[in-house]
Order: C-alpha cells, then sequence, then structure tokens
C-alpha cells in the first residue's frame, strides 16, 4: 500500500520531501431532574508512569433504561471522572416510569452506543469540555424526544456550566431549538474556541434575505452567557446532513462550519454540502471552502483549518469497495494536508476505513483512525484502530480484537451479531501524555459486555484501561424485559487544538 499526494489542481505527485514535509504548530410528571453543585471527591508520549498514564477530565451521560410489559423506565446521570478518583455525578434525572412508550429502551439500545441515540430519548443533548479539562458544558432539553414524552420542568431546561470538580453549577442560556441527534445528523457535543472563552453550536435562527427561521451557527460565551448568531443562512434541503451544522474552531476568531444552504450571495447554487468558515463575532459573511479535484473526477474539500497547519479527513474515492455492507459502497479512506498539497494515507479500498473520523496526533508525527482490514494480525476483519506516519506508511495495528467469526459490517456494524465499532471524537486524545480515548463496542479486554464502554489507552496501543462499568445491553427470557446501560455521549480534555 503506498500513499499518494494530490496537489491543489488534483494531479498526482510523487513522494518527495518538498511535497510533503510540511511543519504545523502545534407526560409531564413531578419533578425527576437533579442539579447538583457539588464538592470535588474521591481521590504523543508512551506513558509508564502514573503521571504520564493519568486521565485528565472524561464527562460522559450515563443511560440506564428498561423495557418490560409494565412500560419503559429511565434514568440518566451526567457524570465526570478526573485521574483515578471514582465518578461524581453532577446531574441527573429520574427515575422516570413506567411510561407508555412501548420498545423505547430496545431503540435506544439497538445501536449499541449510547451517544447516538441518547439525546433522543433524554434529557441530556450537547456536552463539551474545556481545552484545560477544568470545566464542563452541557445542554438539558426534552424537546427532541422521539416518543414525545415530557419530563423536564421548563425552568430546568437550558445550557448550563459546571466545574470538573462538581461545583460552582451554573445556568447559561436557553436550550437549543436544533435537535442534537437525528437520524440524519449527530452533533452531540459543543465546541469550545482554543482559549476555552466560547462553546460553539447548531441552533435554529432567523436567515436572510426573508428573516426566515433556518439552522443557524451560534456561540455562547461562558463567562457573560453571551449568545450571538453566527450566520444568517436560507434554510438549507435535507440530505446527507441536515441544513447547516457547527463542526470547529479554526482559532478563537474563526469558525469552520458545514451547509447545504445557499448564502444570499449565491456561493452554493446548488446546494452541495460544503465546509465553509466564517468569524466568530458574526460579522462578516461565509466563505465556501475549495474543493479539489482528484483523479477520474472525484472531490476531496479542502479541509486544512489554517496554512501551516496538517488537518486530517476521511474522505470517499471512486472505485468499488472489497467489502461493500452497512457502510455502502462507496470507498472511504483517510487523507491528510497542509492547505496546498493532500497526501492520501491509507488505500485500503473499503468502506469503513476510518467511519470514525480520525485524529492527528498531538506531536503531529502520527495519524490515528479506525479500520477492519487485515494487515497480518487481523484475519477476522475487527474494526481496530490503527496509526500510520502522517508522510504515510508505517502502518500499526494498535488494537487486537478477537471475533469468533468474520464481521460482515467491520467498522460500520450494525447487526446485533456483528457489534464491533470504535468510536474517536474530535477531542480525544490527551494533550499532555497522548492518551487515547474512544467508545467502543468490542469488548477488547473480554468482559463479555454487550454494547459500549469507554476506554483509554497509550498512542503506541499499550496499557488499555477501560473506564466505564455500564452493565451493557441485557434480554431477560424469563420476565420477558429488556434493559441497557450505555454511556454516551461523551467529551474529553485537556486537549490541544
Amino acid at each position: 500500500m503506498r500513499a499518494r499526494v494530490f496537489d491543489s489542481k488534483g494531479r498526482l505527485c510523487g513522494l518527495c520531501a518538498s511535497v510533503v514535509h510540511f511543519r504545523f504548530p502545534l407526560l409531564r410528571t413531578s419533578t425527576v431532574f437533579t442539579l447538583l453543585a457539588l464538592a470535588a471527591c474521591g481521590g504523543g508520549g508512551d506513558g509508564g508512569g502514573t503521571a504520564a498514564d493519568e486521565i485528565g477530565t472524561l464527562a460522559y451521560v450515563n443511560t440506564t433504561c428498561r423495557d418490560d410489559p409494565a412500560g419503559f423506565t429511565l434514568t440518566q446521570e451526567l457524570r465526570v471522572q478526573r485521574g483515578d478518583a471514582a465518578p461524581i455525578t453532577v446531574a441527573r434525572f429520574g427515575p422516570l416510569g413506567p411510561l407508555p412508550a412501548i420498545g423505547a429502551c430496545t431503540y435506544f439500545a439497538s445501536f449499541g452506543a449510547g451517544s447516538v441515540r441518547s439525546p433522543q430519548i433524554g434529557a441530556f443533548q450537547r456536552l463539551g469540555v474545556s481545552p484545560d479539562g477544568t470545566g464542563i458544558v452541557f445542554e438539558v432539553s426534552d424537546d427532541f424526544n422521539v416518543f414525545s414524552q415530557t419530563f423536564v420542568p421548563p425552568e430546568q431546561e437550558g445550557i448550563f456550566v459546571v466545574r470538573a470538580d462538581g461545583s460552582g453549577l451554573r445556568r447559561l442560556d436557553r436550550a437549543s431549538r436544533a435537535a442534537a441527534s437525528t437520524p440524519n445528523r449527530i452533533e452531540s457535543n459543543f465546541v469550545f474556541s482554543p482559549n476555552g472563552r466560547l462553546v460553539g453550536f447548531t441552533d435554529t435562527g432567523p436567515g436572510q434575505p426573508d428573516g426566515q427561521d433556518a439552522a443557524q451557527i451560534f456561540t455562547l460565551d461562558i463567562e457573560t452567557g453571551q449568545r450571538t448568531q453566527v450566520t444568517h443562512l436560507p434554510p438549507a434541503p435535507v440530505g446527507g446532513i441536515e441544513g447547516t451544522n457547527f463542526e470547529d474552531f479554526v482559532d478563537d476568531h474563526t469558525i469552520l462550519f458545514n451547509t447545504s444552504a445557499n448564502p444570499d450571495d449565491g456561493l452554493n447554487p446548488d446546494h452541495i454540502p460544503a465546509l465553509a468558515s466564517i468569524g466568530a463575532d458574526g460579522n462578516g459573511k461565509p466563505t465556501v471552502l475549495p474543493y479539489i479535484a482528484l483523479p477520474n473526477g472525484a472531490l476531496v474539500p479542502n479541509f486544512a483549518i489554517t496554512g501551516a497547519r496538517r488537518s486530517v479527513g476521511a474522505f470517499s474515492v471512486p472505485g468499488t469497495p472489497v467489502n461493500p455492507g452497512p457502510a455502502g459502497d462507496t470507498i472511504g479512506e483517510v487523507f491528510i494536508n497542509d492547505d496546498t498539497n493532500v497526501l492520501q494515507l491509507t488505500d485500503f479500498r473499503r468502506t469503513d476505513t476510518s467511519f470514525s473520523h480520525p485524529l492527528l496526533a498531538v506531536d503531529g508525527e502520527r495519524v490515528f483512525f479506525v479500520a477492519s482490514v487485515d494487515l497480518g494480525a487481523n484475519p477476522m476483519q475487527a474494526c481496530q484502530i490503527f496509526s500510520v506516519d502522517a508522510l504515510g506508511g508505517d502502518y500499526r495495528q494498535l488494537t487486537h480484537i478477537t471475533l469468533r467469526q468474520l464481521s460482515h459490517g467491520g467498522c460500520a456494524a450494525d447487526q446485533p451479531a456483528d457489534h464491533c465499532r470504535i468510536r474517536f471524537n474530535r477531542r480525544s486524545q490527551d494533550g499532555r501524555n497522548g492518551l487515547l480515548v474512544f467508545n467502543s463496542s468490542c469488548d477488547p479486554l473480554a468482559t463479555q459486555v454487550d454494547g459500549d464502554q469507554l476506554f483509554v489507552m497509550r498512542p503506541d496501543g499499550n496499557g488499555l484501561r477501560q473506564l466505564t462499568n455500564g452493565r451493557g445491553v441485557v434480554r431477560n427470557v424469563v420476565d420477558h424485559s429488556f434493559e441497557a446501560e450505555l454511556p454516551g455521549p461523551w467529551a474529553y480534555g485537556p486537549y490541544r487544538f
């Protein structure tokens, strides 16, 4: 497998230092929702000592639910874990029910991952950890419950901030009117600016030119609570993405987002999903980022953040995949670029390569991604974590998950017998010691639990530890009940931009 380099005109380049050697800087019920202001309680490196292996701040929603003949019951907790201390609960609601939402727990657990459907059945929506790991912002709303159940009093809905030790809880603003998770979109995390002052997210607001409500990009100042509508886009058609969605901060002053809307200056008349940037202060108009044409007519977005800074992404390329299945029949590969040239890091010809967003290591030397390729140590083609040199080559398989039978879905598995997925999020690597945090349903430590857990390991694949201990999915034959306890959404810090 040979990495391929494309220049800004889509021409295939040779692997030469002048091309690829670039540097970068780094049912209304009684009140069941409880917000808890708590005091602290409880007690690129390769690790080796306690400090090097110590995790930072992990925030996650723990959802426990049950379906039985009496109905649906639900409890959710927002938990924060720091270092080796036991997790503390900073907010919870429930127990709720039984409610006549037949099959709600089964629906929640059918994907095997709490991050996907937890916001659709519960109260916790978006969630984020500050870049230094000292603060958590979270959102509470039941407005998007797919079973039309209401259980959070209006005065307890909103966006909240709390310190990582559980103290200083305060309400910042109302909740967003845009769902954090739908069948076509998942935006379960708030995104912090590099200085930790702003969080970005998607909400509904008036667009130009006629003031019609549409999905827009917003920021919220966590010190003052000031909400700013950054974009003023017209409604966008619902396709592969739902209109407009927040992506990331380029820096403290610039935001990256994706949209299929056509701004009033006509930059996107065909409503093609595109990456765009705009000033975080809400002034000015969005700039649609250019696309780079690859050989055979395929397009790859120019997904660079800033000039000399490398960025990574997974995009489709032409051809017939060797493993068509749940992820479709499109080949996905991992790319890296420096705003001028695009380097293709993988050439596996598979549909599920980096079905989770790939990560650039904090030292910029390697890229982490998930794939089901067999490079000699993955005969059952299970979803595994790999790394590759940022200049291409030197593939390393970091996890060694074993399956009893050949996986048909790989990292896009969607069947109960083949639930083996691994997911990063955009802030999965500790900026101090390089530890990788991820969720997985693959049971890498053979605990025999069916469903997602959160894990951490060193960037070389050693020191794998399980951070959560939920029961997973439990089917009770005797009383015909179905139970699930799964983590997600989740967020982690400290991290580097």
